[in-house]
């Protein structure tokens, strides 16, 4: 099907800035932590600990960022470095005007032959029409229950590295009665199945990354993509993935915000 095609049979309801259908209502959670159920292999990590590794590790909080008179970049995502940087794709979604079902998508089915760069906006890449009415749009701010799994498996293959550190920036809405930042630690397999509640949907970190800060995954709120820093091989494992769309990327690359004004 030709990408015209494709795109004017989708049809998106509005969704949230996590990616999460807004016709989901979470049930009153009271007094209930989020990823309780997860424990003990999923544990919040001590306030004091937290304020040291959250000091050093400067995940981008927007609600208390000031103006920085430039685009945001990568670096302005974490304070952690890396060898190598990668942009990975969030999946693309819609409701199929054929079927009905809900389908997700890659950029390059939607896309075809176009060139995508580290830099490519998908509002620029999208037809001017498509991309102003929403028709479709990526999974923004989340990796997504299927694409975030395949990263951390990648990632432990790779990198023979079994736990992490997981941030929740305290403004998500799947968070919805966390007190403050939430930041935990685990094993990366707990990605198979990070839900903050039993009856919720995914909920995609902030920012992750290795004890021994060998690598990272940032994941901007508004951002169609995330951006993952590790070592060489990993990254270019990690491009060379069938099941990622990535492009390599550098502490200087812009950050595809979906709400920004389209060029």
């Amino acid at each position: 099907m030709e990408r015209a095609a494709f795109i004017r049979s989708l049809r998106l309801p509005r969704t949230t800035s996590q990616g999460d259908r807004s016709d989901y209502i979470p049930v009153r959670r009271g007094a209930i932590e989020p990823f309780a159920h997860l424990r003990p292999q999923f544990r919040g990590v001590d306030s004091a600990k937290a304020r040291r590794l959250l000091a050093a590790a400067a995940p981008f909080n927007p609600s208390k960022a000031e103006p920085l008179g430039r685009a945001l970049e990568v670096r302005d995502l974490t304070a952690l470095r890396s060898e190598a940087y990668a942009r990975i794709c969030h999946p693309l979604q819609g409701i199929s005007r054929r079927s009905g079902d809900w389908e997700y998508q890659t950029w390059r089915d939607v896309l075809g032959d176009i060139p995508i760069t580290a830099e490519s906006s998908l509002r620029d890449l999208l037809p001017g029409e498509q991309a102003k009415e929403f028709e479709i749009e990526p999974l923004i701010g989340s990796l997504g229950p299927k694409l975030a799994p395949t990263l951390a498996d990648l990632i432990q293959k790779e990198l023979t590295e079994s736990n992490a550190f997981f941030y929740f920036w305290e403004g998500l809405g799947g968070l919805r009665g966390a007190s403050g930042a939430q930041l935990y630690s685990g094993p990366l397999r707990v990605v198979h199945s990070l839900h903050p509640y039993p009856d919720a949907l995914f909920e995609s970190p902030t920012l992750w990354w290795s004890p021994k800060e060998t690598w990272f995954i940032a994941t901007h709120t508004d951002a169609t993509s995330s951006y993952l820093g590790g070592p060489r091989a990993l990254v270019r494992n990690l491009l060379a993935h069938p099941a990622v769309e990535a492009q390599e990327a550098s502490t200087t690359t812009v950050v595809d915000d979906w709400t920004a004004i389209p060029r």
